[in-house]
């Protein structure tokens, strides 16, 4: 195992806490006694949005040049194609007088703020458990994979051909299990670079008290991806730091980027309070490029509470169940949901090329984007729309391990067997020129 993990580490102190084996849910921060955090309050908190811009949807023909003459404000970035702009603030003008200024403005179809959002194990305070054991075998052959019958993915062609985003904290690039899968165009919307690898930076960011929290999150996701889809191709994407924290616009680029390199699954462990308009557009180019994404519904455990863009109705949002398909106490439900999937204890690749385990919506969100994969491989001439259907009506009912919640656990949790329309008990021989399911 390599030195540089233990080191870096050290050096950083509150780096990785060390969670019992045995949890069946993330660890909590010391100092919070409830084990199921409270609901955010519905008005903005000020670390909910970037303080000093905007995100502004110009209508067609409209001018970012008389815009800014006229409020003051200062390009930063755009998104010309679509009419999205990301604009600085003058001196003394805040975000909700910026928002509120353009109401009545003809010229400007939306002004949000830029909103932040965070992985849901940021937000919630859950952290990697690094024993320092890295075994392969390990992430191969534990109960998550078994539970969903990833074997079956396996024999269905694991995902080749197909391209998948990890639009994350970024990737450990060189770790064994990984470097020979990345393909060509990864990048940081973060560090404005093609490098979107995990280094810690030893800060606190969001000054949260805790240091690099978010550490490895993409790599772990990428890991089970594989795991389900060993045959498939990553991208990886950075929008997240080593805090776990992004903003909306910089989603949006990614998920756009994502689209136009070919990628045709979109994993977004990730989410926020508020849903932006620039990230629903840049959902809705994807599909219209073929792409589906797959977002976890965050950590709270909390009913009726999904993140965006988990929220939206093109997208496929996954909750967390643990190995006996009951829901984790930890994730959000509710009847929108469209799939369960594993998420307790998830075992699988860590920075600095190691493993670690990890519990949250976003291991969850990551296995049913290999399974996106596998059925993408295998039915390639499915429309996003009709994936989407897939998942949401061939799951295995686990109404009865949730009787009280049981319209709120999406469409079941997810099996290969029944997603790739073979026999549910797995046992019939595959049949390699099986024609499309009529998902409907």
């Amino acid at each position: 195992m390599s030195t540089v993990r233990p080191l870096i580490t050290a050096l950083c102190g509150s780096l990785i806490v060390i969670l019992s084996a045995c949890s069946e849910q993330p660890a909590l921060s010391p100092g919070v006694p409830d084990p199921v955090p409270a609901p955010r309050p519905p008005v903005l908190a000020d670390d909910e949005y970037e303080s000093d811009e905007v995100v502004m949807h110009l209508a067609v023909g409209a001018s970012i040049d008389s815009i800014n003459a006229r409020y003051g404000t200062t390009t930063l970035d755009a998104i010309v194609a679509a009419g999205f702009y990301r604009l600085g603030l003058p001196e003394g003008l805040s975000v909700e007088e910026m928002v509120q200024s353009t109401y009545n403005d003809l010229e400007v179809l939306s002004c949000q703020p830029n909103f932040r959002m965070q992985d849901p194990e940021a937000r919630q305070s859950s952290l990697a458990f690094d024993d320092g054991i890295d075994d392969v075998n390990i992430l191969r052959d534990q109960n998550a994979l078994g539970q969903v019958r990833a074997l079956i993915g396996h024999l269905a062609g694991g995902g080749s051909g197909v391209l998948v985003a990890v639009i994350d904290t970024g990737m450990d690039m060189d770790h064994p299990f990984l470097a020979s899968r990345v393909a060509a165009g990864a990048h940081d919307f973060v560090e404005g670079d093609d490098f979107p690898d995990e280094v810690p930076n030893c800060i606190d960011d969001d000054g949260d008290g805790r240091i690099d929290e978010a550490l490895g999150h993409g790599t772990h996701a990428a890991g089970l991806i594989v795991a389900v889809a060993p045959q498939c191709r990553l991208l990886p994407i950075r929008v997240l730091d080593t805090d776990g924290v992004g903003t909306a616009y910089n989603l949006a680029r990614a998920i756009r980027y994502a689209a136009e390199h070919g990628a045709t699954v979109i994993n977004l462990s990730l989410g926020m309070l508020e849903e932006a308009d620039i990230v629903r557009d840049a959902q809705g180019y994807a599909r219209s490029l073929g792409a589906i994404c797959a977002a976890s519904v965050g950590n709270e455990g909390l009913e009726g509470v999904i993140h965006f863009p988990a929220s939206e109705s093109s997208c496929i949002s996954v909750l967390a169940v643990d190995a006996s398909d009951v829901k984790a106490p930890f994730s959000n439900f509710d009847s929108s949901v469209s799939v369960a999937a594993p998420g307790v204890g998830v075992y699988s690749t860590y920075w600095d090329g190691g493993y670690a385990t990890w519990s949250g919506t976003s291991m969850a969100t990551a296995i049913v984007s290999g399974a996106l994969a596998v059925l993408r491989g295998r039915f390639p001439q499915l429309a996003p729309d009709d994936v989407r259907e897939a998942v949401r009506h061939r799951g295995v009912d686990i109404s009865a391990q949730n009787p009280t919640i049981a319209d709120e656990m999406g469409r079941g949790r997810l099996d290969l067997g029944r997603l790739l329309g073979i026999d549910p008990s797995g046992q019939p021989p595959f049949e390699p020129n099986r024609e499309p399911i009529d998902w409907r």
